[in-house]
């Protein structure tokens, strides 16, 4: 544990009046699954799709199941989302007055995949050679629409429901963080310069010089609000794991097995498993 104004300063509460998470450096997550549902709505109704004596309208949006959130960790915004979408819509042919109706459905709109490949599924209820002719229409002319429609919704997600998420904090604790790195590079840099060898304790051998860099010992303790057995299963399997992360998981999860979590920004090793 560092001592009081030795630490990151980006770790650092005394500067803020609420003594809260400065930045959100640590974990923030913030749901955005019925904000989002309202928006949805908002976006895919009233879409208008024509191409000469072919219209069509989008009237309703009868389905939006999903998910949806926005993270915050070391001030890096990163957004989750994963919805199945189904839209319906009416349209004629050479002004017909008797108008012919339909689904467009998107099973897959997640951060997975790209707006550019999302997957478009045009579906008609009058079996007639019009409304063959008008589901190509909208399948040829209006899967662009939806894919540029679903890219405002990300793009929203993003700016607009992100406002907020990551919170100011102090001057002085910038001006401490450089001060501190600026302090620490310099010794290492001297080190190099003078020819010295930069070591740890643990590397250091009788007889050898050089400069010993102090370690310390962490011990993180940490409730969780379910089962032994769930936990045990959540931190000993990958796609639970990477659900929980939200990032590449690699494990191994056997006495003195490697683990990379993160991307490999954590990295560890698993002395016993019980």
């Amino acid at each position: 544990m560092a001592k009081w104004g030795q630490g990151d300063p980006r770790w650092i509460v005394e500067e803020r009046a609420d003594a809260t998470n400065v930045n959100n450096w640590h974990w923030t997550e913030k749901d955005a699954s019925e904000w989002s549902k309202t928006l949805l709505k908002e976006l895919f109704r009233g879409l208008k799709i024509e191409d000469g004596d072919a219209k069509c309208q989008t009237t309703d949006v009868s389905k939006v199941e999903g998910e949806a959130s926005v993270n915050n960790r070391k001030a890096k915004t990163i957004v989750f989302y994963e919805w199945t979408v189904t839209i319906d819509w009416k349209g004629t042919l050479n002004d017909d007055d008797v108008p012919i109706r339909g689904t467009i459905e998107i099973p897959n709109l997640s951060e997975e995949i790209a707006v550019e490949d999302l997957e478009v599924i045009v579906k008609v209820k009058t079996d007639s050679d019009d409304g063959w002719k008008l589901k190509e229409m909208i399948r040829k002319s209006g899967a662009e629409i939806i894919r540029k429609t679903a890219g405002c919704y990300i793009e929203k997600l993003k700016t607009e429901f992100s406002q907020g998420l990551q919170l100011p904090r102090h001057q002085s604790s910038e001006a401490a963080k450089a001060g501190k790195m600026s302090s620490a590079g310099s010794v290492i840099s001297d080190a190099f310069k003078s020819g010295a060898s930069v070591r740890s304790k643990q590397g250091s051998s009788p007889g050898s010089v050089g400069y010993i860099i102090a370690t310390k010992k962490i011990v993180l303790n940490t409730d969780f609000k379910t089962t032994a057995n769930e936990l045990y299963l959540t931190l000993t399997s990958r796609e639970r794991l990477e659900a929980f992360t939200q990032g590449p998981v690699e494990i191994e999860a056997t006495k003195g097995g490697r683990f990379s979590l993160l991307g490999g920004n954590v990295t560890g090793e698993f002395r016993e498993l019980i």
